[in-house]
């Protein structure tokens, strides 16, 4: 086992998150490089993150957060409670 690979395990890093990185294979979505970055989150908010991403045909939440930080996707409304969304008008 090499270093890069004992690292790994003890980290529990999937080694193809590392791959998907790079970007190798296919073009990257951006022009930039993508960093890691380290996200904290509850599993509600989570989910519904992804849900917002999946209604939006983001690849996933990476996607979602780069595009509202480059300014390409605006949060127009904060919801402040469940309630608000049986009084939201329908699009």
């Amino acid at each position: 086992m090499t270093k890069k690979e004992s690292k790994l395990r003890k980290t529990k890093i999937n080694p193809r998150s590392l791959e998907n990185l790079r970007h190798e294979g296919r073009p990257p979505a951006f022009e930039e490089e993508k960093k890691r970055r380290t996200l904290t989150v509850t599993d509600s908010g989570w989910e519904g993150t992804m849900s917002v991403a999946k209604v939006l045909d983001c690849r996933g939440i990476s996607e979602l957060i780069e595009l509202i930080g480059r300014g390409q996707l605006r949060v127009l409304h904060v919801l402040s409670s469940e309630s608000d969304l049986e009084s939201e008008p329908e699009s």
